[in-house]
Parts: structure tokens; C-alpha cells; sequence
């Protein structure tokens, strides 16, 4: 804790000339302060204010979809302060107060395949359970209702084998408003369980821990990709904000 101090001391020293251009530059470029503030999750998920140059206009974050179909209304700054469409994206996780979880109990996942899904059953260490799979509890039009108990004692569902290539996180009345793409044959959907954290994640995988007690040799392992010599390995996956 005292090198953190004493060194972050130091890096502000060192580079608050060009902090302070930065600064500078935010105020003339755009009306507005300086810097962005918003929540992320740390050691054992507490959540935290975060700060950093501010790249976008002010209230962007409640003008999300109007601001994504133009860059004119960005501010000249972000060109050098880092990527447009991540800062869109932190911003829609955005919270207000650390009491108060992001997604409704009326927000849903859907999925590009509306039959039964199935989860592979998280053991110890975040290992799997050996052939271990169990129905992921789908409503009537085979959707995964969001709610503050969703991952309690699940943790993760970790669908396998090219179930879905979409997930799509629904508004209350029905329409999308995100979706991930993927070519993976793995996704992993997954919040904190009991931790009420003011987030949930999609996750694309193209493998997975092995199952819990598993001894074998490396070749052994599922969901391990062999390439020969002179071959290539090349994947995507696309976020859509409607």
C-alpha cells in the first residue's frame, strides 16, 4: 500500500504537465467538466467511482442513441484520449448509486435459438462437473429473466456446443437494446451471485477450464484447439447497440 502511494505520488508529479494540457485543451474544446465519473466493481465486487478525462459531451451517456449515429457531437479531444465506441459502452453500464442494480426484473436475455438450453454445472475453483449439465431456466418464449437472484447458486451458465451464436439483452417492452455476435462455441452469461453487483456479462469462449479432478494428458482436455504448422486460428465477435 505505501509503494501505491509513494509511486502514484511520483506518476502525478512526473506527468502533471501534460495532465494539465489535457485538462486545458477538454475545457476549450467542449463545455463541461473535465472529467467523466462512473461506477466500477473491485475487490470483492464493491463498487467505486471512477475517474478519467471526459472525451464525450456532457450527458452523452443519456443521449447514447442519438449520439452513436454521428461523431461530430464527440468532443475534438477524444481523437487522443481513446476509443469512442468503448467509452459508449461503459456508459451504458453505468450506475448511479452503489445501492442500486443496473439491469430490472423485467430486462431479459434472448437468444437466437428459442428451445432448451443447457448449462454445463460449475464446480470448485471454477472448474466444471464431469458430464454434469442442467436445463437453463427459460420463460415461455425462451428467454432468461434478469433478475437480483438470476446467478444465485448457478454462478455462471456456460452454454457448450454451439447452442447460440447471439445473446441479446431485451428492454422491457420487448426490443433489443444490445447484442453480441459470435462464432464461438462456448458462451459464458454470468453476474456475482449474492453480491447485487450493478452488472451482468457475455461472455464468447473458444474453451473452458477442465472438469474438476481431471488428470489427464494436455491432448486429453476438452475444448483445446490443435493447429499444424503453417496454419491459422482466426475469430470475431461483434457488439450491436441499438
Amino acid at each position: 500500500r505505501l509503494f501505491d502511494i509513494i509511486f502514484s505520488g511520483i506518476a502525478i508529479v512526473v506527468l502533471s504537465p501534460i495532465l494539465l494540457i489535457t485538462a486545458v485543451a477538454i475545457k476549450m474544446e467542449s463545455k463541461g467538466p473535465v472529467l467523466f465519473k462512473s461506477k466500477r466493481v473491485g475487490t470483492n465486487y464493491t463498487v467505486f467511482d471512477f475517474l478519467k478525462f471526459r472525451s464525450m459531451r456532457v450527458n452523452a451517456d443519456k443521449n447514447l442513441k442519438e449520439l452513436s449515429k454521428t461523431q461530430n457531437q464527440y468532443a475534438k479531444s477524444s481523437d487522443s484520449l481513446g476509443s469512442i465506441s468503448g467509452e459508449m459502452l461503459e456508459m451504458t453500464m453505468n450506475v448511479d448509486n452503489e445501492d442500486e442494480l443496473m439491469i430490472s426484473d423485467e430486462e431479459v436475455f434472448a437468444f437466437d435459438r428459442k428451445s432448451e438450453l443447457l448449462s454445463a454445472k460449475l464446480a470448485r475453483k471454477g472448474c466444471v462437473e464431469k458430464g454434469a449439465r442442467f436445463p437453463v431456466p427459460l420463460d415461455s418464449e425462451g428467454r432468461l429473466v434478469l433478475s437480483r437472484d438470476t446467478f444465485d447458486g448457478v454462478d455462471t451458465y456456460v452454454l457448450e456446443d454451439s447452442q447460440v451464436s447471439r445473446v441479446d439483452m431485451l428492454r422491457p417492452d420487448g426490443r433489443p437494446w444490445l447484442s453480441v455476435h459470435f462464432d464461438a462455441p462456448l458462451v459464458g452469461l454470468w453476474s456475482p451471485p449474492e453480491k447485487n453487483a450493478p452488472f451482468v456479462c457475455i461472455e464468447p469462449w473458444y474453451g473452458r477450464c477442465d472438469w474438476d479432478g481431471f488428470e489427464g494428458d494436455i491432448s486429453e482436455r476438452e475444448w483445446v484447439w490443435k493447429l499444424e504448422a503453417g496454419e491459422s486460428f482466426e475469430a470475431g465477435y461483434s457488439i450491436e447497440i441499438h
